[in-house]
């Protein structure tokens, strides 16, 4: 299952404070596909960053909070503020308000990936129209660790139509979920607070599925799936149509 190959590539004998973190990382025990929802433990992630392509932009910030046997840890978030190669451009500041003080301020890459990898373990990564994130991510970790990070999250941006049985080009935004299943977050648009927001809809998620005879975290990844995989075949004519 590659949800669950965190795999960091490095040199044996390097003996240097990152591989010594990332080595300790990797003999961390993995959760098994077949984890009960109810036990299985979540990290639930957004990030900010200086654009819309994850194949360019630079990562600003990182939130996260962790989902342990259903339960959302309210004192369990992570915010890493991360220093751009490059300050992002006015406008895009605009958007995120991470402002150039707060950009040069921040901590270096390298250091914020590995607090990010050490706070989510091994735990199942999670997020909202995920693959953005974990490109990002993964692009970030790729260049500062030499770790190599999956793509393939659970996303709640899916999870949520498929659980409701929607057929739906878009999936929906965050902030159309938030309304539909009635959840007020008064505090928004920071990588941390999208998280919690994301995170509470990921409960949601996982009663849904429970009520639905889905009990384990491999059904939830078919689930998934199967509903992109249906979104993305193209639709047949009949024949002499």
């Amino acid at each position: 299952m590659r949800l669950l190959r965190w795999i960091g590539r490095l040199p044996l004998l390097d003996r240097t404070p990152r591989a010594s973190a990332l080595r300790e990382w990797r003999t961390l025990t993995a959760q098994a596909p077949g984890t009960p929802l109810e036990f299985a433990r979540f990290v639930v992630v957004d990030t900010e960053t200086s654009g819309l392509d994850p194949r360019r932009a630079e990562l600003l910030s990182i939130g996260a909070c962790r989902v342990d046997c259903a339960t959302l840890g309210v004192d369990s978030g992570l915010e890493l503020q991360v220093a751009p190669r490059t300050l992002s451009a006015h406008e895009n500041v605009l958007v995120h308000g991470i402002g150039h003080e707060m950009q040069s301020a921040a901590q270096p890459l390298e250091g914020a990936m590995l607090r990010w990898i050490a706070y989510c373990g091994r735990s199942f990564p999670v997020g909202f129209h995920a693959l953005y994130d974990a490109t990002i991510l993964a692009r970030h970790a790729r260049a500062a660790l030499g770790a190599k990070l999956p793509l393939d999250w659970l996303d709640v941006g899916v999870l949520l139509p498929a659980l409701h049985g929607e057929n739906r080009p878009d999936f929906g935004s965050l902030d159309e979920w938030l309304d539909r299943c009635d959840i007020r977050c008064p505090v928004r648009h920071s990588a941390l607070a999208d998280a919690y927001a994301t995170a509470q809809l990921f409960l949601r998620v996982l009663q849904m599925a429970r009520d639905r005879g889905i009990l384990d975290v491999q059904s939830l990844v078919a689930l998934q799936k199967r509903h992109v995989d249906n979104q993305l075949r193209p639709a047949i004519a009949p024949v002499g149509a």
